[in-house]
């Protein structure tokens, strides 16, 4: 299972697809576990993420950044600054355009992230 994880996971792809980046995150959590427990996974998950969900990611309303941003940093862990730093290039758009109060709920989730 976790080589099959490096070429990018069937299971993460289908989430992406069908219901979009928190879930696919939310299924990479509930396959691999936390980041630490299983770094080679969750890396090609992270690129996964970055890669087919890019689109998602610059129109992806601010609740769903923060689901996405939840499972992430609070329940995978992912520690991985460089994953951290293309995610909110990616997510910029969002931001821009999100409410002091979601920036405000975004920020205190990126507390949360111990990279």
């Amino acid at each position: 299972r976790r080589a099959a994880a490096a070429e990018g996971d069937a299971g993460v792809r289908a989430a992406l697809r069908d219901a979009g980046c928190a879930a696919a995150a939310r299924h990479a959590f509930d396959r691999f576990g936390r980041y630490s427990v299983n770094e080679k996974a969750w890396q090609a998950v992270c690129q996964q993420i970055l890669n087919e969900g890019e689109q998602e990611l610059a129109r992806m309303d601010p609740a769903g950044l923060k689901s996405l941003v939840r499972v992430l940093a609070e329940d995978a862990r992912v520690t991985r600054g460089a994953f951290w730093s293309e995610l909110t290039e990616k997510v910029l758009p969002v931001l821009e355009a999100s409410s002091l109060e979601d920036l405000t709920a975004v920020a205190e989730l990126y507390a949360s992230i111990r990279a």
